[in-house]
């Protein structure tokens, strides 16, 4: 859990979250069953805290009888929660610790409807999605967005895990954000692309046309981008090494195409795995090769089957497919 929210979790708890911050812990809640559990401790310890300042059972119950009334507001009448007043003092801690939690729980209506996640499965398509401003968002396999149903008079904010492609509708009134876990990226009228789940722990961001500036996930400047420009961020220490590249070879996957630029035969065979959903294995002999030397530009669809691949890519590298126990392997092509 980093620094930043456990700031959210205190400001929370104190009453003090901004409409985007509130939006910030909503998501990171709905991450994990451990997330909601780390908060529910949080508030129980605060509440805990907050016990000693009662004198008596009488403001005790008192203060109950207020959580009810807060959660009253909330629920249909078909769904309201009575807390008796006969429980013992533990079981008083327990519920005022409780109720807040709930509470933030049960205000859908209000909050969380405001709040869109659109994901798509490792073997699923790349999904479009039109936002309310006019920009379009490709989402890439294996990737999750959130953001708000409605843009206006805000900032614009989407939170990303994964990779995509943007098209953003310029509006100097309402700056356009991503933020992932490491980095933002604040965007002005740009088509770029975003990618969190590269090796070597980076973030990878690919300007096409426009400009982006990158921050750290305080809002720090850490560089800005041209067209043609690709940063890598390292997650931890946020240094960052810019290159110029070819942006096709890292957008095209939204139009099914894959392109792979100088890359090694264990850089194409990984991108085979991750595109079709399957595992191939070295030849023991292959692999005991320095297989990283040779360097390739190879392209293919996404719609081929993979055998057509496998073909295509048999023509350029020394190597074969055999399929063997239902399982791919790469073999060494004898001399």
């Amino acid at each position: 859990m980093t620094d930043h929210i456990k700031e959210l979790l205190i400001k929370k708890i104190q009453g003090k979250c901004s409409s985007e911050e509130e939006l910030q812990l909503q998501i990171w809640l709905i991450e994990s069953e451990e997330n909601r559990n780390i908060f529910f401790q949080y508030k129980m310890y605060w509440q805990a805290q907050k016990i000693k300042a009662y004198s008596n059972e009488n403001q005790l119950n008192a203060a109950l009888e207020k959580y009810n009334q807060r959660i009253d507001n909330i629920l249909s009448k078909e769904k309201k929660i009575k807390i008796f007043k006969g429980l013992k003092w533990a079981a008083l801690v327990l519920a005022l610790a409780c109720l807040p939690t709930l509470c933030f729980y049960l205000k859908t209506n209000k909050s969380v409807a405001t709040l869109i996640t659109e994901s798509v499965a490792l073997k699923g398509d790349i999904k479009v999605i039109n936002l309310t401003d006019g920009t379009r968002v490709w989402l890439n396999k294996g990737s999750t967005v959130c953001y708000p149903s409605n843009f206006e008079h805000i900032e614009r904010t989407l939170y990303l895990e994964g990779e995509a492609f943007l098209d953003v509708k310029k509006d100097s009134a309402h700056p356009f954000i991503v933020k992932t876990q490491a980095i933002q990226i604040k965007v002005f009228g740009t088509s770029f692309n975003i990618n969190t789940r590269c090796k070597d722990n980076v973030v990878q961001t690919t300007l096409v046309e426009g400009s982006v500036v990158i921050l750290d996930d305080k809002g720090k400047k850490i560089t800005s981008l041209s067209p043609g420009q690709m940063a890598s961020v390292d997650i931890n220490s946020k240094k960052v090494k810019i290159k110029g590249v070819n942006p096709k070879y890292y957008t095209s996957w939204r139009t099914g195409e894959v392109y792979l630029e100088n890359a090694n035969l264990v850089d194409i065979i990984t991108k085979i795995e991750e595109v079709y959903g399957i595992r191939i294995q070295f030849d023991t002999h292959l692999a005991s090769k320095n297989v990283n030397q040779k360097r390739y530009n190879f392209i293919f669809h996404r719609s081929q089957p993979v055998d057509t691949v496998f073909e295509m890519l048999n023509f350029i590298a020394p190597c074969k497919f055999v399929k063997k126990d239902n399982k791919q392997n790469l073999k060494d092509l004898p001399k």
